[in-house]
């Protein structure tokens, strides 16, 4: 299996002293605390891992195989607080993968969800 086969956390790419450093601080203080969070659950870091991952800060970087098994997390386990905007983003974040991006996601998400299920 390739290194994007199993959950992993996001990296943070180095911030710099710019003006984009509050910016920066701002997508990546809490990165760690967000996954494990996640691994635990907790819908809105889900959520914000996807966001991660998505590609969508560029403080961080993107992988988009984790983006959709996050994605595919948030649809199975279907919290209830969970919205619409959230199918949308997994066809977002899915969509745009290979088919062996998607099996590799598809293993991703069923071991976040076992190990969801073991906590």
């Amino acid at each position: 299996m390739a290194a994007t086969d199993t959950p992993t956390a996001p990296v943070a790419k180095p911030c710099g002293a710019s003006d984009t450093n509050r910016a920066c601080l701002a997508d990546t203080h809490d990165l760690a605390a967000a996954f494990a969070k996640a691994m635990h659950g907790d819908y809105q870091s889900q959520r914000n891992i996807a966001w991660a991952f998505s590609g969508a800060s560029p403080f961080v970087e993107a992988d988009p195989v984790q983006a959709c098994a996050w994605r595919q997390v948030i649809s199975a386990t279907r919290p209830a607080d969970a919205t619409y905007a959230d199918d949308d983003q997994k066809r977002v974040d899915c969509g745009k993968l290979t088919a062996g991006q998607i099996e590799a996601a598809d293993r991703v998400s069923a071991q976040i969800i076992a190990g969801m299920k073991t906590r």
